[in-house]
């Protein structure tokens, strides 16, 4: 249960595991997961997930949601861009991303992938049965 988490340890990374397509991005994400902490929350799989403030399960399952260890909760590309600089070998793309006009690309081409993303997942779920 992530209630027990002590701001500082870490960030954690809301995911929806119940989906095929977030499910093997955060697999890959793992696979370069380095010294900090990480926490990694299946939002889709877990019933007993206490949520930060202003976070509710639609919501996490709607966008991409991270929390850092300062406790602040961010969501779409900031979130990523969050995550990115928690990893060494991601690092950079986080520095690129907060360039302001290139943060608000990457948020609009999320925005326009989350249309795409429900299509995405099924061919994704219709392969894994074959």
């Amino acid at each position: 249960m992530i209630s027990d988490r002590k701001p500082g340890t870490g960030i954690q990374v809301f995911y929806d595991g119940s989906c095929p397509l977030c499910k093997t991005e955060i697999a890959f994400y793992q696979r370069f997961e380095t010294t900090a902490q990480i926490d990694w929350v299946n939002i889709g799989d877990e019933t007993n997930v206490t949520f930060p403030a202003g976070l509710d399960q639609n919501q996490a399952m709607a966008r991409f949601h991270i929390q850092d260890t300062s406790g602040q909760v961010y969501s779409g590309a900031r979130a990523f861009l969050r995550l990115w600089a928690q990893m060494p070998v991601f690092r950079y793309l986080a520095v690129m991303g907060s360039w302001a006009p290139l943060e608000r690309l990457l948020e609009f081409i999320y925005c326009r992938f989350l249309r795409f993303r429900p299509y995405l997942s099924g061919l994704l779920k219709a392969r894994a049965k074959h």
